[in-house]
C-alpha cells in the first residue's frame, strides 16, 4: 500500500497562501517597474513577450494555489 504525501500546491495552508500571494504581488510590481518606466511609458508598448509569459505563469500559479485553498476549505 502506498501512502500519499500531501502536496503544498494541492493542499495549502492559509499561511502558505498568504505568503505566496504577497510575494507574487510584490514580484509583479517590481517586474513592471523594472521593465518600464511606469509613469512615462505604457507597460504594453515594448517587446517584452518573455516578461508577459512570466507574469501570466506566476498569476496562474497564484490563482491555482488560491483555488486549491478555497476548495479544500469548503470541503473540510
Amino acid at each position: 500500500m502506498k501512502t500519499q504525501h500531501k502536496n503544498w500546491m494541492d493542499n495549502p495552508s492559509m499561511t502558505q497562501v498568504s505568503i505566496y500571494t504577497i510575494a507574487w504581488f510584490i514580484s509583479l510590481v517590481l517586474i513592471v517597474l523594472s521593465v518600464t518606466n511606469l509613469f512615462t511609458e505604457s507597460f504594453f508598448k515594448g517587446n517584452g513577450m518573455i516578461i508577459y509569459i512570466l507574469i501570466v505563469g506566476a498569476t496562474g500559479a497564484t490563482l491555482k494555489l488560491n483555488y486549491s485553498y478555497w476548495k479544500n476549505k469548503v470541503k473540510a
